[in-house]
C-alpha cells in the first residue's frame, strides 16, 4: 500500500533522527515534569480489538504513563448509554477522556430549522448526523460520557466545543462570530452542569482551530468563565489549534512558539485551569491543502456528506508531527508548567495512516521533548 504524504514526512524525519546514549534518562526527566498520555483513536483501536488492557499495556511499553479515549472514535459508544464493555475497563494509569463533538452543532441547538435544511439538505440527515432531532440529545450524551469518565476515574474529560461551519468554510458563508459561540457555549455548559452536579468538575474546554469558531485565542477563555457557574471547569489547551490561528494571524517576523509563551505568560490565572495539554502539530493550510474544483463545490452544497468529507478530509488537516512539535513543544510546555505548581497532563495526539508511522511519530516526538 502507498504511504500517504503524513506517514512519507514522518518516515522522512525518522531517517535523520539522531539517536542519544542518554535518551531513556532524559525521557525520565521528563515524566518527572509532566505526566505524558497517548490518545487513542480507530488506528490504535482497530489494532488491539478495542481491547483496552492491551491498549493501555502498550502504551506503558511505548514510554507513557496512560492514555487518552476518544469516545466517538471507539466501538464503545454508539449511542447514548451504551457503555458496553467501556464502562468495566479500569486502567492502572493515568486515564482522561474526549467527550463526543459536532461540528455544525449550533444550528441545531438553537433549532434554526432554514440554516439546518440549508446545511444538511434533509431531515434524515439531521438525525443520522445528531442521532435524534431533539436539540436536548446534545446535553443529555455529555452528562452521560462525563459519567462514564468519572466511572472510569478520569482524570479530565476534553469537551471541543467550537462550532465549524462547512458551508463558511466551503463558500464564504459566515453565520456566527466568536464571542456569540461563546456565549452559547457558557449556556450550554451550565446545563450540563445542572443535569451532572456530581461529574461536571471534569469538564475541560478545548481551544478551537483557525477553522473553528469561538474559543480560538487563549484570552477568550475569560469570556467564558465569566460566569461563576463555571468556576470548576478547565482548559484543554491544544497547540495545534493554538499555532493554526496564529499561522493565519501572525506578525511573520515573530516565531509561533514565542506568541504562545507571551499569551500564556500574560494569563496566568488561565494556565491554572489548564488541566491538560494536547500535543499535536499543524502547517500552514497551503501545505496539505489539495485543490477544491468548482464540480466539488457544486456536489458538496447538494450533498451533506460529501460536504463533510471534503471539509474533513481535503481541508482540516492539523495533526502532522513535523514543524512545530519537533521546534517549539518543549518550550510550550515549560512555559505552562512554570505558571503552576502540579504536573500537567500531556496528551500527544498523532494521526497516522499506518500503525508503523505511529510508533515512529512516537519516538520522534518523545526525542524532541528530550532535547533542545
Amino acid at each position: 500500500m502507498e504511504s500517504t504524504s503524513k506517514d512519507k514526512l514522518i518516515e522522512e524525519r525518522f531517517k535523520t533522527l539522531k539517536q542519544r546514549p542518554d535518551f531513556e534518562q532524559r525521557w525520565a526527566e521528563e515524566k518527572e515534569k509532566r505526566y505524558h498520555l497517548l490518545s487513542i483513536g480507530q488506528l490504535v483501536g482497530k489494532q488491539f480489538g478495542w481491547d483496552l488492557r492491551k491498549i493501555e499495556d502498550w502504551c506503558f511499553e511505548q514510554g507513557f504513563d496512560g492514555l487518552e479515549i476518544r469516545l466517538q472514535d471507539s466501538d464503545f459508544f454508539k449511542e447514548i448509554g451504551q457503555l458496553n464493555g467501556l464502562a468495566k475497563f479500569k486502567p492502572r494509569g493515568i486515564l482522561t477522556v474526549h467527550l463526543s463533538d459536532w461540528a455544525m452543532w449550533l444550528d441545531f441547538y438553537l433549532q434554526r430549522q432554514e440554516a439546518l435544511m440549508k446545511k444538511f439538505n434533509t431531515k434524515e440527515n439531521i438525525i443520522k448526523y445528531f442521532g435524534d432531532n431533539d436539540p436536548t440529545v446534545l446535553v443529555k450524551r455529555l452528562a452521560v460520557e462525563l459519567d462514564l469518565a468519572k466511572s472510569l476515574g478520569a482524570r479530565a474529560a476534553t469537551w471541543h466545543a467550537m462550532n465549524i461551519d462547512y458551508n463558511e468554510i466551503l463558500f464564504d458563508e459566515p453565520a456566527y462570530a466568536d464571542n456569540e459561540i461563546i456565549d452559547i457555549v457558557q449556556m450550554l455548559i451550565a446545563e450540563i452542569i445542572n443535569i451532572n452536579q456530581t461529574s461536571a468538575n471534569l469538564l475541560s474546554i478545548e481551544n478551537g482551530s483557525s477553522v473553528d469558531r469561538g474559543i480560538r485565542r487563549f484570552a477568550e477563555y475569560q469570556r467564558l468563565f465569566a460566569s461563576k457557574s463555571l468556576a470548576g471547569v478547565g482548559i484543554t489547551f491544544d497547540t495545534a489549534h493554538r499555532a493554526a490561528t496564529l499561522l493565519q494571524e501572525r506578525d511573520q517576523t515573530i516565531p509561533v512558539d514565542n506568541l504562545i509563551a507571551q499569551e500564556l505568560k500574560d494569563n496566568p490565572d488561565l494556565v491554572s485551569r489548564i488541566r491538560l495539554v494536547h500535543l499535536s502539530d499543524t502547517l500552514p493550510g497551503s501545505a496539505l491543502k489539495k485543490s477544491i474544483s468548482q464540480e466539488q463545490l457544486e456536489k458538496a452544497n447538494n450533498d451533506f456528506w460529501y460536504k463533510r468529507v471534503l471539509v474533513r478530509d481535503v481541508v482540516i488537516d492539523d495533526h502532522v508531527p513535523l514543524g512545530f512539535v519537533i521546534k517549539s513543544g518543549k518550550k510550550i510546555l515549560d512555559s505552562i508548567s512554570q505558571n503552576r505548581q502540579d504536573k500537567v497532563i500531556v496528551v500527544s495526539e498523532l494521526r497516522h495512516e499506518s500503525f508503523a508511522s505511529l510508533e515512529k511519530a512516537i519516538i520522534i516526538q518523545k526525542y524532541n521533548l528530550c532535547y533542545d
